[in-house]
């Protein structure tokens, strides 16, 4: 499926189970990262990182640590993301299943 961006050109839409993994390969390097730091990295929208990792932590493949509004000097919510051991070890059997020789 493709969606029309800005300027005619003619851009791929990736499937929520790509975004899923491209986030955990994203925080595979075992850094923490912002919901706007994933954003930027892999190129995808504020709230579709933000709704993916949520997803993500009710399977229990990333921590979230949230720091509510007046919590913070910004006075903005701001969330950091990493992998868990649960992720990192699911991330390896996609991982292995990727490239796993078909018969």
């Amino acid at each position: 499926m493709a969606e029309r961006a800005p300027g005619n050109r003619t851009r791929s839409k990736r499937k929520s189970d790509e975004v899923k993994i491209e986030i955990l390969r994203a925080l595979d390097d075992g850094k923490v990262y912002t919901f706007s730091s994933l954003s930027k990295k892999l190129g995808t929208g504020y709230v579709t990182i933000t709704s993916n990792c949520e997803f993500l932590d009710m399977l229990g493949f990333v921590s979230l640590d949230i720091i509510r509004d007046g919590e913070t000097a910004s006075g903005k919510n701001r969330a950091s993301v990493r992998i868990t051991k649960k992720g990192r070890a699911w991330l390896e059997s996609v991982n292995r299943r990727r490239t796993a020789p078909t018969r």
